[in-house]
């Protein structure tokens, strides 16, 4: 470009290439209501999505299966975390519907609480909380302060909460609440997951 007082000016722009950096393995921490209000259809729905994880996890990424319930009753299904198609977490998930049944009530925090504790923070994998359920905490419900408190942990240490609503009565507080404050999301079920293809799809998403 030539202005009026003769200057030759250009301009030049420089785009170095730059590699996109190699996806971190992942560390995904599952919790399944299996509190009264999943009895039946949504805890077969749980069981479909954690058996079919295999499908979508690579090698290297890792599941620990957890039910948080009453604070007697809240405990991991698995034995630490696994490979998503090891034998130990295709049959916790079998156990959701063979094994457990949907019964008591709920304390989200402490079950959280107790789960989060045996993910230790690693910023060289990518570290999800994936809770499947109706976000219900009847034994010990949660207030504003303790989603903040939950979700600013989680946040700190760079894990994410995910919630996919199972069930007629949904806790959208404490669903939408935890997963705003992480980064993570809501992840709704739009087709029905006994359709392999289209449980391939959602867990895709």
């Amino acid at each position: 470009y030539q202005p009026r007082d003769g200057e030759l000016l250009f301009a030049w722009q420089i785009r170095p290439e730059v590699a996109a950096p190699a996806p971190r393995p992942r560390d995904l921490l599952v919790l399944v209501d299996t509190t009264a209000s999943q009895a039946g259809r949504p805890l077969a729905q749980a069981r479909q999505i954690v058996a079919s994880l295999a499908e979508t996890l690579r090698p290297e990424d890792r599941v620990s299966l957890w039910a948080p319930s009453t604070p007697a009753a809240t405990r991991a299904l698995t034995r630490d975390f696994l490979p998503a198609n090891s034998p130990e977490v295709q049959s916790a998930a079998a156990a959701l519907t063979e094994v457990e049944y949907g019964s008591g009530a709920a304390d989200l925090k402490g079950g959280l609480e107790k789960a989060l504790a045996t993910l230790a923070p690693n910023r060289g994998r990518h570290q999800v909380v994936l809770y499947l359920g109706d976000g219900e905490s009847a034994f010990r419900p949660l207030s504003e302060a303790d989603r903040l408190a939950l979700g600013s942990r989680m946040d700190l240490n760079d894990q994410y909460f995910f919630a996919v609503p199972l069930g007629l009565k949904l806790d959208a507080n404490n669903l939408h609440g935890l997963a705003v404050v992480t980064g993570g999301a809501v992840v709704r079920l739009q087709n029905d997951i006994a359709i392999p293809a289209k449980r391939r799809e959602f867990l895709a998403s």
